[in-house]
């Protein structure tokens, strides 16, 4: 074989020596070129779905109304703590009938299904304890009990009582759809003047909650007080434990927030500062260790010069930071005398205040601004900011501006359906976020509105305006953040796929990125379909969008090129014109252009073009070419393009142009190409013939287990696959587990199908002839391959029949009564299996039960049971096959000789099973022919009853073979009735003597 190889190689050598040699005469005789497989570039110029667009008011959940006995004076949220699965509140006041106000809270909790989001206005509590005049001013949500024992989360409430001005804080528990009063404690008269807020926190870990009240001093009412309380559990009350005062004869404080931190508390507090008129921002801070001392961390002014700021609100949020530091203030800048506009400035981080500040003011009326809600619409983790606007007088409506957190950038701008916005709150529950305000509606009543909101801003790019049917349509998607710019995204998942082809689903993690749609399956053209882009985080989905888009087909083009190379000889330019031909296969108008550009040259040229629908054109384009001096070639790398909104497609290649006469370099690669081809093909017919020697050579050692050699080793894989299909085909199972035990001991256990289908295959029709014994050899080999195998609910059948079977090979062996009392044992077992069906590869397996019972007929012959012998051997005659019939009459007819009566299916009575089946199987009447299932019963048809063989006393069927007695005309089944007369020689019922011929001559005659 090596020499045959080596001779392949001379051959090789010779053909690339003579293509060589010819490839000057080829280049002699070319001729224009025609290019028809141009590349379709995927360039994803084309803007396919622009949806950096985002509407607020789109995620509008619902608008519920109250009517005007309230007066509710700010939102809050609940977060989920225990069995409590978050919620929001509203609290203020409700006037009864008698004009009294009574402290009022409600609870609205809400449930997610799919992207729906539904509410419930769960819990109310309105405040009738003691005092007729209440008022809720501030609302904090705890987690647990106020006062360290284990409980449900708790709502705590400031309460003013205007009748004896005091302040009360009272504790609710939520407890299931209820909000249950608990606990209320009175702040001392003689701490506060006024109280304007406060914080509850567990500042210290020990599950009891510190009260933190915000208020004018008692004693000296110009001055500020900042009061601790903790909760005594043996006396079950608040005491106060810390105080911090300062003067705030010339400051007004609006706002306060609470930012926690491992080691302290900070309150940032916010108002103006009454001489100058402008904003300050407060830090005063308090350590979480023992001592749990105060003191006054920052104090800063924001402003704009001479024109001034009013903060009115004041919101803590997050730039992608754990612990937010960020602070944003809303209110109004006035400009000069009269003029204000609605104002948001941002602190980077309020704790260190020469860390930068933004600031947007808002060209809207109303221009004031009392509040602002965060949220966190793209769910990346950076918040942005949805400032409202307030009219004093309520007349207008309030407008929302959706601004960036980082650079204010303004996102979108609406009207919403509420007057007076003034407060705002975020919710942020597992897996989705609602966010609130509150405000009035038309009639001038509170009302608060729900939003879910949540969206993705991207753009989506292609290669061309449609999707070209019978290629990979690259897509490219680019995520921004709400302002357009682009953002990068690592934690979302986008489902990109065709409503034309369910199956068609891309998955991206990371974005921006490419997705690639498979129109390769598609047959026929669709024209409005949509791409689905389903964005989701977790289990959030952020963006269901369909966008329309037309399948269609591509652009059919060619580029018909002028003679190469280009010889200039002693011209300095030459025009070349090719022959652009574009054919219109979409079902759209496209406007285009065609443009030919030279990379050395740097020359260009561009044509516009106008398809119609199923329209054709062909479109001459020049190109000039420049020669060189002194005379020389070079390779000009000529690119034509055709853009359409169908896409782009590039025809890019080598011209050489010259000055004097030379073999172009596509002559090589044609030449290269050849020779590649031809030892291609060489090696090829190589392989082939190696492969065949090396499967001959393993087929030989599997089957006669004489030594492989090998010539080449590199083969031996692919021989021993192909010998696997070869032995799978043949069923050869013998070389087949030789070759996989030594080579794929994977294959061993396939193989061994081969044999078990082989074996129990051999084995029943060894069963069927009634050799046991060899039956149960070839079968207790297929059990052991079975083990091979492993399938053990295979083993399992055929341990159910070998086990039998090997018990009746047994019992053969014995004599007289015990053979026979064995065999009715093994008879009852296996017909009580008969309706059992067992099968293994196709095979249908079973002892065959009439064989059986013709031995046992025979065996308690020998014990001299003749009567049962007989009863058993008319089973086995029942349910043998044709064939087989005789052998059995024979031994009937030998027992009746004796004088054994043959009864009417005298049975044990542990065969009413197998009597109801005899009785029960379908027979044709003697006379008619009708069938009928009961052989007890006369026939419907014609009246007759059923006529009995008058040997074997079972029915005899229509156009069966039979014989009549010529004395008494009772009838028989032909060889029945031969049979008993061979034996007795008389007639079985009249017992007058018969002759065999003349009933030979009767059955001619019928």
């Amino acid at each position: 074989m090596r020499k045959k190889f080596f001779a392949y190689v001379i051959v090789s050598s010779v053909l690339i020596v003579s293509i060589l040699i010819s490839a000057f005469a080829v280049d002699l005789s070319r001729k224009s070129e025609l290019l028809s497989e141009p590349e379709l570039v995927m360039d994803n110029s084309f803007l396919i779905h622009d949806n950096t667009q985002y509407d607020f008011n789109n995620d509008k959940i619902a608008k519920i109304d109250f009517n005007s006995s309230y007066n509710f004076a700010e939102t809050i949220n609940l977060d989920p703590a225990q069995s409590f699965e978050g919620g929001m509140a509203i609290y203020g006041s409700i006037e009864n009938a008698t004009n009294m106000k009574h402290g009022v809270i409600e609870l609205f909790t809400f449930t997610k299904t799919l992207d729906t989001i539904n509410y419930q206005n769960t819990a109310s509590y309105v405040d009738t304890i003691l005092y007729n005049e209440t008022n809720y001013l501030a609302g904090k949500g705890i987690s647990n009990r106020y006062d360290g024992e284990i409980g449900n989360p708790m709502v705590a409430l400031l309460k003013e009582i205007p009748l004896n001005n005091t302040f009360w804080i009272d504790f609710l528990e939520i407890s299931s759809s209820n909000l249950l009063f608990n606990y209320t404690y009175t702040i001392p008269q003689n701490h506060f003047e006024k109280i304007f807020d406060f914080e509850i926190i567990d500042i210290d870990s020990d599950s009891k909650y510190e009260l933190y009240v915000l208020g004018r001093n008692a004693t000296s009412p110009q001055d500020y007080s900042l009061a601790e309380y903790s909760y005594n559990s043996t006396a079950a009350i608040y005491n106060l434990t810390n105080t911090y005062n300062w003067n705030g004869t010339d400051y007004n404080i609006v706002e306060m927030e609470l930012i926690t931190e491992p080691t302290d508390l900070h309150f940032v507090l916010t108002g103006i500062d009454i001489p100058v008129l402008e904003t300050f921002v407060q830090i005063i801070s308090i350590n979480r260790d023992i001592t749990r001392s105060f003191s006054q961390r920052s104090f800063g002014h924001y402003g704009f010069g001479s024109d001034s700021f009013r903060v009115y609100g004041m919101k803590t949020y997050s730039a992608g930071i754990t612990n937010p530091r960020r602070v944003a203030l809303f209110g109004s800048k006035s400009v000069g005398v009269s003029d204000t506009f609605p104002t948001c400035i941002t602190i980077v981080d309020v704790l260190n205040p020469g860390s930068g500040s933004d600031d947007v003011s808002l060209n809207y009326n109303p221009s004031w601004s009392f509040d602002g809600m965060i949220v966190d619409i793209d769910y990346d983790g950076i918040d942005e900011i949805v400032q409202t606007t307030y009219d004093l007088p309520g007349s207008i409506k309030s407008d929302y501006v959706v601004l960036t957190s980082g650079g204010l950038s303004e996102v979108n701008s609406d009207t919403t359906e509420l007057y007076q916005i003034k407060s705002s709150a975020r919710l942020v529950l597992s897996g989705f976020q609602i966010s609130s305000w509150i405000g009035k509606n038309d009639l001038h009543n509170y009302a608060i509105e729900f939003y879910f909101p949540h969206h993705v801003s991207y753009r989506l790019y292609g290669s061309a305006e449609v999707l070209i049917n019978g290629s990979n349509n690259t897509m490219y998607i680019e995520t921004t953040n709400l302002a357009g710019y682009n953002n990068p995204r690592t934690d979302i998942i986008l489902h990109a796929g065709l409503t034309v082809d369910p199956t068609i689903d891309e998955i991206l993690v990371s974005m921006p990125n490419n997705f690639t749609f498979d129109l390769n399956a598609i047959v026929s053209v669709y024209e409005f379909e949509e791409i689905s882009l389903n964005i989701t985080k977790g289990a959030v989905e952020l963006n269901i969008d369909n966008i329309p888009i037309r399948i269609d087909y591509p652009l059919n083009t060619a580029v018909f090129t002028p003679p190469v190379p280009i010889q200039l000889r002693n011209e300095l330019t030459q025009i070349q014109t090719y022959d652009v031909l574009v054919e219109n296969t979409l079902s759209q108008e496209l406007n285009g252009t065609i443009e030919i550009s030279g990379t050395v040259s740097n020359y260009s040229s561009i044509d516009y073009i106008l398809l119609g629908e199923s329209i054709t054109i062909n479109q001459p384009i020049d190109f000039e070419f420049f020669g060189s001096d002194p005379e020389s070639k070079y390779e000009e790398t000529v690119i034509i393009t055709v853009k359409t909104e169908a896409g782009v497609i590039k025809y890019e290649f080598q011209v050489l142009v010259t000055n004097l006469f030379h073999v172009t370099v596509n002559d090589l690669f044609i030449i290269f190409g050849i020779i590649a081809v031809l030892i291609v093909i060489i090696y090829i017919g190589l392989a082939i013939i190696i492969l065949r020697k090396t499967e001959e050579a393993f087929d030989k050692h599997f089957t006669t287990e004489d030594p492989v050699r090998l010539d080449f080793k590199v083969f031996k894989g692919k021989a021993l696959n192909n010998l696997i299909q070869k032995y799978s085909d043949e069923g050869n199972w013998k070389a087949g587990i030789n070759m996989a035990k030594e080579f794929k001991p994977k294959y061993v256990p396939y193989f061994h199908k081969f044999k078990v289908k082989e074996q129990l295959m051999s084995g029943q029709e060894l069963m069927d002839q009634g050799k046991f014994d060899d039956g149960l050899t070839y079968w207790q080999e297929a059990r052991e391959s079975l083990d091979v195998i492993g399938k053990h609910e295979w083993i399992d059948t055929v341990n159910w029949l070998i086990d039998p079977l090997q018990r009746i090979v047994e019992i053969s062996a014995m004599k007289g009564t015990e053979k026979a009392a064995a065999l009715e044992k093994e008879f009852q077992n296996l017909n009580s299996m008969r309706d059992q069906e067992f099968v293994i590869l196709s095979i249908k397996l079973d002892i065959p039960l009439y064989l059986v019972a013709e031995e046992l007929g025979i065996a308690l012959r020998d014990a001299n049971d003749l009567q049962a012998s007989l009863n058993y051997l008319q089973l086995a005659y029942q349910g043998a096959p044709e064939k087989f019939k005789n052998r059995i009459v024979t031994e009937i007819t030998g027992l009746i000789s004796l004088g054994v009566t043959p009864t009417e299916f005298a049975m044990p009575v542990d065969h009413d099973a197998i009597r109801e089946r005899i009785e029960k199987r379908v027979v044709r009447c003697y006379s008619c022919g009708e069938e009928r299932t009961n052989i007890n019963e006369i026939c419907p048809n014609c009246g007759i009853d059923t006529v009995l063989c008058s040997v074997c006393k079972l029915p005899i069927s229509f156009g069966s073979e039979h014989l009549e007695c010529y004395h008494c005309q009772n009838v028989a089944h032909r060889e029945h009735l031969l049979e008993w007369v061979k034996v007795k020689g008389t007639c079985p019922v009249c017992q007058q003597k018969l002759i065999t011929d003349k009933l030979g001559v009767a059955e001619e005659k019928e």
